[in-house]
């Protein structure tokens, strides 16, 4: 049987997160982390004190509040390095590997992965996260806002 959860409430102040178990609880520093970052799709959260001790698992992030899930988002983007890509230069596919030539925050990248559906994790419906063959991490945080000819590459593989 697993253990419950308590209630609680996640608290985003000047860059830092906090946790809350009762509103008159001092707000207490935490860090959110993935136990498998972006292999598993909103599960295998932990949220950690400060002595890195596990204070809260979430096996789903639908286990969270809308209003935790959303601060755990933003809290998991925060803590992870990720590139973020700027524009789609183009995605070739080539018996079965894709091909990424890409601009990131970082400057042009290239890059090559495979079976999209195994390597693109949708965060949100306007935000993904893209792993390559060597298990580089890259974001995309609104498809939306990508440049029209970034979407029409990207479409070609989602």
């Amino acid at each position: 049987m697993k253990n419950p959860i308590p209630p609680f409430k996640l608290i985003q102040k000047n860059g830092k997160y906090f946790l809350q178990f009762s509103p008159t609880a001092k707000p207490k520093p935490v860090k959110i982390v993935w136990l498998q970052p972006f292999m598993t799709k909103n599960s295998g959260i932990s949220i950690l004190n400060s002595k890195k001790e596990e204070l809260i698992y979430l096996s789903h992030l639908k286990d969270a509040s809308a209003d935790n899930q959303k601060i755990i988002r933003q809290a998991l983007i925060d803590y992870t390095f990720l590139p973020t890509i700027k524009q789609i230069k183009s995605i070739r596919i080539n018996y079965g590997v894709r091909y990424w030539d890409t601009m990131t925050d970082a400057g042009p990248h290239l890059f090559a992965m495979i079976r999209p559906s195994q390597y693109i994790t949708h965060l949100t419906n306007d935000q993904i996260v893209v792993r390559d063959t060597f298990n580089n991490y890259y974001q995309i945080p609104s498809i939306q806002k990508l440049d029209l000819d970034s979407q029409k590459q990207l479409n070609k593989i989602l």
